[in-house]
């Protein structure tokens, strides 16, 4: 795996290994995420999120933030949906079809929270972001938003909720007090 991500590289950065829960398909989807060589920050936000760890990753704007948060997102929801339908299928007697499309079995598990959360500091790009992870995770997830104006999904349990840093704040304030 190391390999496929240093040859894809050409050496402008070498990796952490990664851990024995990466794969080739999870190295198949960090490319395919991105239509152009990966800088550092985004090769080690991707790595983390690759091994399921948390990264705080810090670059300028339009450098290229969203595609690791992307990745975290389409990883966690994979990771939700197999530890739902493991644990799901190994109390549930009844048989039923099963796909081995990932994107089918994150579609088909219903989330009772959400796996993602997205916080962006104002409300046009929360609206924007909204737009963008709606499309990109059309076929596997349910985005939801929160944001002064707007609540759209929230009734569907969406796997993902992107909100403004303000709305959480005040409802963690609301919560606590």
């Amino acid at each position: 795996l190391k390999a496929t991500l240093e040859k894809r590289q050409s050496g402008r950065f070498c990796p952490p290994s990664l851990s024995p829960l990466a794969s080739e398909d999870d190295v198949g989807h960090l490319l395919a995420f991105s239509p152009h060589q990966l800088d550092a920050f985004q090769i080690v936000g991707a790595c983390a999120a690759l091994r399921g760890e948390s990264a705080f990753v810090s670059a300028h704007t339009s450098a290229g933030k969203s595609l690791v948060a992307n990745l975290a997102a389409f990883l966690t929801l994979r990771r939700a949906s197999s530890s739902s339908s493991s644990s799901s299928s190994s109390s549930s007697s009844s048989s039923s079809s099963s796909s081995s499309s990932s994107s089918s079995s994150l579609a088909a598990s219903a989330s009772p929270a959400p796996c993602v959360l997205y916080l962006s500091p104002v409300k046009a790009l929360s609206n924007q972001k909204y737009r963008e992870l709606t499309e990109t995770f059309r076929e596997v997830a349910t985005v939801g938003l929160l944001t002064g104006d707007e609540i759209k999904n929230m009734r569907a349990k969406p796997h993902i909720v992107i909100a403004t840093t303000e709305i959480i704040r005040n409802r963690l304030l609301k919560q606590s007090g």
